[in-house]
């Protein structure tokens, strides 16, 4: 196999990860009806909800902590910039796929917010 078809792969394997990380992102525009029709019903989300929150907030950070570190370990990488100038594919592919999941963190926690807020304010 030569290194531009395992490079091809490596991508399009990133890439179906990519897709699959930028999924939630695109469904969050419903979910503050469904959490406030599940409130307004009497059951209560709070708990998978902030359990899903502290996952899309804790993960990115920790990802790039890690790969940061592995890289940094078995290949002699002292920085990021190190990182994305010699080794570009896994350099890129993890932080862009930690800002998505960081971004829907973001999101999802503003919709939270605005949920409740409407709770304190409606009676």
């Amino acid at each position: 196999m030569t290194l531009g078809r395992r490079d091809l792969i490596i991508d399009l394997v990133l890439i179906d990860l990519f897709g699959l990380v930028l999924r939630p992102l695109l469904v969050l525009r419903w979910r503050p009806e469904a959490l406030e029709s599940d409130q307004k019903s009497g059951r209560k989300r709070l708990g998978r909800t902030t359990l899903r929150l502290l996952w899309a907030l804790g993960f990115p950070i920790a990802r790039l902590f890690g790969v940061r570190l592995l890289i940094g370990a078995a290949l002699g990488a002292e920085s990021w910039l190190e990182i994305l100038s010699e080794f570009a594919d896994f350099g890129a592919w993890p932080w862009a796929i930690s800002i998505v999941m960081f971004a829907t963190g973001v999101v999802r926690l503003a919709l939270l917010q605005r949920v409740i807020k409407r709770r304190r304010t409606d009676p």
